[in-house]
């Protein structure tokens, strides 16, 4: 991986980055929970940051869910 001579390197890091990007691909707590093998929610939790992206994506789909709601068959 590159990372043989970094005195930095922690291969724990490992683990917290699959951790992170599965959460930032998914969205879904209890899939990282499982994955990452934690006994509680509370630890899988430290991986789930807030992306400012997401904030936006969630305002269009709580919109759409709305535009949805006013629309009546035909």
């Amino acid at each position: 991986m590159g990372h043989d001579d970094d005195p930095e390197f922690i291969p724990y890091i490992l683990r917290h980055d699959c951790a992170t990007r599965l959460y930032a691909k998914t969205s879904d707590l209890l899939l990282v929970k499982e994955w990452m093998g934690h006994s509680s929610i509370e630890m899988t939790l430290r991986y789930a940051k807030l992306d400012p992206g997401r904030l936006a994506e969630a305002r269009d789909l709580l919109a759409g869910a709305a535009d949805r709601r006013h629309v009546r068959p035909v």
